[in-house]
């Protein structure tokens, strides 16, 4: 009888020549011939021990599915060839569920490679309760790599399950995280591969075993990890339990252990925290250690919403001038931020947090609503009527309602003006008053003669030059407020005064020097004080002459 193509080429198998060997597994394996003789050949290749020959009989079978090659193949999932172990898994998963207990019968004695393939091999059927539990029930004696390599097999094969294989992986996996707690293994690594597992299948109903190992402070840091990074999936899909995940993930990040402390807020950087519970990281933001306290701002920096702006405006009045800074920088491009602002500042009583509060407020000053504008002048004006610090608040009130803050200031100097003891609060309402564009010349001379109060009257040239009060009144000269007029009405000021802006005013040949001198003579008459005027007022002339 004639022999088939198929036998022909199957003869080839057993060829002396390696080349027509593989040659002839690659044809059979294209054409995934079944044949015994093709089989028998295939096999007689694994035999041989060599990879050059190993791997395209494996592919065949791979391609052919053969369950009659399965004692052949094997002891393959353990070679020192890594190709000739993957085309072996490939090819014993290819015969279909009834490896599932060969391959379990197995793993109790493999190590190294072959338990690694193993067990890739038992993910590979991740729909079959059998291989699922004989997976996991020999977790816990794995040594950490094999366990490590056991999550990475398992992986795709739950995100393509579907919710019936899932919920059976969830059985699974509780029992044996379960089993282990009371009886802990040797590594931590296989805890936290089923922990890993746990989180890769994202059910509702892990959340409360994840969070458990989270925030356990007993747990070994790889467990504690694996806990932490799978919750960040829960922080997308199980809104119920999403403030109790991130206040887990915040615990780890303020945690001692700097590891750890790094995969949370890692963690927390890596999700998008719904707007409502964002607020919730900002006790980070103040934290001891700057890089965390940095990371936290950061984050919060990219997420919306009011509850976010007011936990940032938070950190800029209360913590540190480096985390305020950052956390000012960080509400720039809020649009809402300046009512907070506005309201932080008006009760900051610290002069370096008022300053970090201003320094943030500044991009937002010219939008703030009339409320907020108000309560900054009212802010800036008690603290100026108090003395406290106010250099910040008035800096602000200014900037945000200049003609506001300047009708405030002038009616804060009367007041001031009929107190007791308010001489230096004084100075300061009224040197505002006079900075601001709602200042009146009447508004400036009384800040020149509150200066001329406070001058020593000395009148050598140098001294003279120096003194604020004098030269507030050139000033006041030159826009042709009528200085003499306003000096001769003012109560405040002794011929002492009078005769001093005169002296001044005639060195420099100026009229109103003449005017006041003459002035003097006249009140004080042969007084000290007078006949000083008279005698200056004939050296002036004498000069003139």
């Amino acid at each position: 009888m004639a022999k088939s193509p198929i036998d022909e080429i199957a003869q080839l198998l057993t060829h002396d020549a390696p080349e027509r060997r593989i040659a002839a597994a690659i044809v059979l394996g294209e054409l995934k011939a079944r044949g015994p003789e093709v089989i028998k050949g295939l096999v007689s290749m694994l035999e041989t021990g060599a990879p050059p020959l190993q791997r395209p009989a494996l592919e065949a079978l791979g391609r052919i599915g053969a369950p009659r090659a399965l004692p052949a193949m094997l002891p393959l999932a353990g070679a020192r060839d890594p190709d000739v172990r993957r085309l072996a898994i490939d090819a014993i998963v290819a015969c279909g569920e009834e490896v599932v207990e060969q391959v379990k019968a197995r793993v109790p004695t493999a190590q190294g490679d072959e338990r690694k393939a193993l067990d890739a091999i038992l993910a590979r059927f991740g729909d079959r309760k059998e291989a699922v539990t004989t997976l996991l029930a020999n977790l816990e004696a794995a040594d950490p790599e094999v366990a490590r390599a056991v999550a990475l097999q398992v992986r795709p094969r739950i995100k393509d399950a579907d919710a019936k294989t899932r919920r059976m992986w969830l059985s699974e996996v509780t029992r044996i995280l379960e089993k282990m707690k009371k009886t802990p293994p040797a590594s931590p690594i296989p805890v936290a591969t089923a922990v890993k597992i746990l989180g890769y299948l994202e059910r509702d109903e892990g959340t409360e075993i994840l969070l458990e190992h989270a925030r356990d402070p007993r747990a070994p840091f790889a467990v504690r990890q694996e806990a932490l990074i799978a919750l960040r999936y829960v922080i997308a899909k199980d809104e119920a339990r999403t403030a109790d995940v991130i206040d887990a993930m915040v615990d780890a990040a303020e945690a001692d252990d700097r590891m750890l402390a790094q995969a949370a807020i890692m963690g927390l950087a890596a999700v998008e925290l719904p707007a409502k519970h964002a607020g919730r990281i900002a006790r980070l933001a103040v934290h001891p250690d700057p890089e965390r306290a940095r990371i936290a701002i950061e984050k919060l920096s990219r997420q919306p919403g009011g509850e976010v702006t007011k936990a940032l405006v938070e950190v800029v009045a209360k913590a540190d001038r480096r985390r305020g800074e950052l956390a000012a920088k960080a509400l720039e491009a809020r649009d809402d931020a300046g009512p907070a602002l506005a309201t932080a500042l008006a009760a900051e009583t610290d002069a370096d947090r008022a300053n970090t509060l201003r320094y943030a407020l500044r991009p937002h000053t010219k939008k703030l609503p009339p409320a907020a504008r108000k309560k900054l002048v009212e802010a800036a004006l008690s603290r100026l009527s108090s003395g406290e610090a106010w250099q910040a608040h008035a800096d602000v009130a200014r900037e945000a309602d200049s003609k506001s803050f300047a009708e405030g200031l002038r009616e804060l100097v009367a007041k001031l003006k009929r107190s007791k003891n308010k001489e230096s609060e004084l100075r300061i309402a009224l040197g505002l008053l006079a900075r601001t564009e709602h200042a009146s010349d009447d508004d400036r001379y009384a800040l020149a003669s509150l200066a001329l109060r406070a001058s020593h009257l000395d009148t050598r040239p140098a001294m003279r030059s120096g003194d604020e009060g004098l030269t507030q009144l050139e000033a006041l000269a030159d826009r042709g407020f009528d200085v003499g007029a306003a000096l001769k009405k003012d109560k405040a000021l002794e011929m002492e005064h009078l005769y001093y802006v005169g002296f001044h005013f005639a060195e420099a040949a100026h009229p109103l020097g003449e005017e006041l001198l003459t002035h003097v003579m006249k009140q004080a008459g042969r007084t000290k004080i007078g006949k000083a005027a008279k005698n200056k007022l004939g050296l002036a002339s004498a000069g003139e002459g």
